[in-house]
């Protein structure tokens, strides 16, 4: 990950999401880009004709939610494709799980739809003052307002559940603390409240100095980090101020990064920094008053370790000379423990990457059911295991591209290294994919660009035209041309296209053929499928089959 960053755009900026590998922000001038964590590198993703004010990310779906002056735009940023919803919005969020969208209007109403298909799903009236934040659970609506109330609603009934009340003036901004148990809100009043979820009442409420702006919690919910206009506060959660870092401009967007502390922040004038608070001073003046020594380092990051704080294990391990051990100790250790999209944050820091990192990477992603990045992964592992599970899970999800690609690939490495039983299986699984290929106009997988998308859709239309001629020849390269007739027919039969089916089943070699996979004999098959074919095709060609034996004989009229 990047240690510096100063970018500078033409507006203010007004929201920041992660995507991991990514950053995207917003700016009030209309305009949404796209920052590279690893390279610093920055593009513009879309031009909206108005204000932006703010962006949400579906991490299920791979989507933005852009919140702009007359309308909210939903990109898929797999391909790039838009849709809209024309309402006037205060406030939009998605549920954790990306099911729900939820949007508020300027009068109080909140609507919530399906994410997939943007049906409806509930009306919600909270009142008639202007909603300023939402929190949405996968099962509860929060919402603060103008009006100085925060009040709690069930995704599927229009009822209010309770209300909070605490603050003095207008409240900006809401986020769910630790394990759903805390609430944490700031307000024009200064005031940063914690409210006790269980008991449904005030924890602790302390003020803050200045106008606070915008505020986030770090990865681990330890502390809460507050923006003002002359720079960044962070408090503990007994209302302790730790340290204060100045900016020459109001701080109004900010957002912590998968490593835990390192935080980037948009300014009013277009500034993106990156600030790491806990790239610990303290550590490093210790170090330099005295030569801790490597032992003594090591043994300073196992006590941080149990202590949980991460981002010190891995500056003690960077002043012991092996900062990839260090990441390393991390990564295995939250991938051992299911927290997948936490291995993978420190695998990616690693320097030094190899096969076996590619490999945990690609698991991660596999377990979190991102199979478009585990696919890159586990290709750039060699991982010919996880290749072929990913490619499984493609073909389950009707990405035949994806699945063929992989299993064409895979035949090649086998083929290769003279596995001969192997390439022999990635052959039949290509040849049964061909056969049973559904059309597909519109791509729906993971691309870099318009061009790409198009290139895949004209492959996939040749490949659905000559299908069952692919999957012939896939069969003969595994010296399984019979049972792939068979196959094929079968497949045809079940879809009442019974003509192309006999014009198969009458290529199978009958001498060799007296018993296919399936156990049937021909007379067998012939039998399965005379009657359906006899009652449903009107043909003169075909009017009765006739059995002798293992042979089978079509008789003209």
């Amino acid at each position: 990950m990047i240690s510096k960053l100063e970018k500078k755009v033409n507006s203010a900026i007004t929201s920041i999401v992660s995507t991991g590998d990514f950053v995207y922000f917003s700016t009030l001038n209309g305009n949404v880009f796209k920052l590279n964590i690893y390279s610093g590198e920055l593009e513009k993703v879309m031009s909206l004709n108005n204000k932006v004010f703010q962006i949400e990310f579906n991490k299920v779906f791979y989507s933005l939610v852009i919140r702009s002056k007359n309308k909210i735009t939903i990109l898929n940023l797999d391909t790039m494709e838009k849709r809209y919803i024309y309402q006037r919005a205060s406030s939009v969020k998605i549920s954790p799980n990306g099911t729900y969208i939820a949007y508020a209007l300027k009068d109080g109403v909140i609507n919530i739809l399906y994410f997939r298909n943007l049906e409806f799903v509930n009306k919600i009236k909270s009142g008639s003052d202007i909603i300023t934040d939402m929190v949405l659970t996968n099962e509860i609506l929060i919402r603060s307002g103008v009006d100085r109330l925060i009040k709690f609603y069930s995704i599927n009934s229009s009822g209010e559940l309770y209300e909070f009340k605490g603050h003095y003036n207008e409240i900006i901004k809401l986020i769910l603390g630790p394990n759903e148990k805390t609430l944490i809100s700031i307000g024009k009043d200064n005031k940063i409240v914690i409210w006790d979820l269980d008991k449904q009442r005030k924890k602790i409420m302390f003020t803050s100095s200045l106008p606070l702006l915008d505020f986030i919690l770090p990865v681990d919910f330890t502390k809460i980090i507050t923006s003002n206009y002359k720079g960044i506060d962070i408090w503990d959660f007994d209302g302790k101020k730790e340290l204060t870092f100045a900016s020459a401009t109001p701080i109004i967007s900010m957002i912590v990064l998968e490593d835990g502390y390192s935080i980037i922040t948009g300014d009013k004038k277009g500034n993106l920094k990156l600030i790491n608070p806990y790239k610990n001073i303290a550590i490093e003046e210790a170090f330099s008053r005295a030569n801790l020594g490597e032992a003594k380092l090591i043994s300073l990051a196992d006590e941080a370790f149990e202590n949980k704080n991460y981002e010190q294990v891995v500056r003690y391990y960077e002043l012991a000379l092996k900062p990839n051990t260090g990441l390393l100790k991390l990564a295995n250790h939250f991938f051992e423990n299911e927290k997948y999209e936490k291995a993978i944050t420190y695998y990616k820091r690693v320097t030094d990457y190899n096969e076996n990192i590619n490999s945990k990477i690609a698991e991660s992603y596999f377990k979190l059911g991102e199979y478009n990045q585990a696919y890159d992964f586990f290709l750039r592992a060699k991982n010919n295991q996880g290749m072929i599970k990913t490619a499984k899970m493609f073909n389950y999800e009707g990405n035949y591209y994806k699945a063929l690609t992989l299993y064409i690939i895979l035949a090649k490495i086998f083929k290769d290294s003279e596995d001969i039983e192997r390439e022999k299986a990635m052959y039949l699984k290509i040849a049964e994919l061909f056969t049973s290929m559904e059309e597909i106009k519109d791509y729906k997988g993971k691309v870099e660009s318009v061009e790409e998308k198009k290139e895949i859709e004209k492959k996939l239309s040749l490949w659905f035209k000559d299908r069952y001629l692919l999957a012939e020849k896939y069969y003969e390269k595994a010296k399984e041309l019979n049972r792939g007739l068979f196959n094929i027919a079968n497949y045809l039969c079940n879809r009442d296209n019974y003509e192309l089916a006999l014009t198969y089943y009458d290529r199978i070699n009958k001498k060799k053929a007296s018993v296919i996979s399936s156990n049937l004999s021909l007379e067998q098959i012939a039998k399965q499928y005379g009657s359906r074919i006899t009652s449903r095709l009107n043909s003169k060609q075909f009017s009765y089959m006739e059995f002798t034996g293992n042979d089978i004989r079509t008789i003209n009229k």
